[in-house]
């Protein structure tokens, strides 16, 4: 397998700007992880810290359902921070598609290149 497809593999299915580092682009590679690694690490923050504020306000002593306590919880982490999760899942997705067409264009363009500086048989 040439190094081509394993960076197409690893930005594909490892995490996005992986790729980079088997076809020895690593500057590239840190730019694009970073951006995922921050845009991910900050959709979980922006979900736990609504969930956070919220479960020490809910009934403790009161002998509910624990699970609809949970659920309840939840929805309102997802109402307080509905925008900004889908605003940074689709940067993390932009990303994503990013470095899978960008290892597609740059393989493309090194082959034309070494066929064209190619002697004729």
């Amino acid at each position: 397998m040439s190094k081509w497809w394993m960076a197409l593999i690893c930005n594909a299915l490892v995490f996005p700007g992986s790729g980079y580092f088997v076809i020895k682009e690593p500057r590239r590679g840190w730019i694009i992880t970073g951006l995922s690694a921050l845009a991910l690490t900050t959709m979980i923050i922006s979900f736990v810290m609504p969930l956070t504020n919220v479960l020490p306000l809910l009934p403790s002593s009161v002998p509910l359902n624990p699970t609809s306590l949970a659920e309840a919880a939840v929805m309102f982490s997802w109402k307080k921070s509905q925008t900004a999760i889908t605003l940074l899942s689709t940067t993390i997705l932009l990303l994503w598609v990013f470095g899978i067409l960008d290892c597609l264009v740059r393989r493309k363009a090194i082959l034309k290149t070494y066929i064209q500086k190619s002697p004729p048989l």
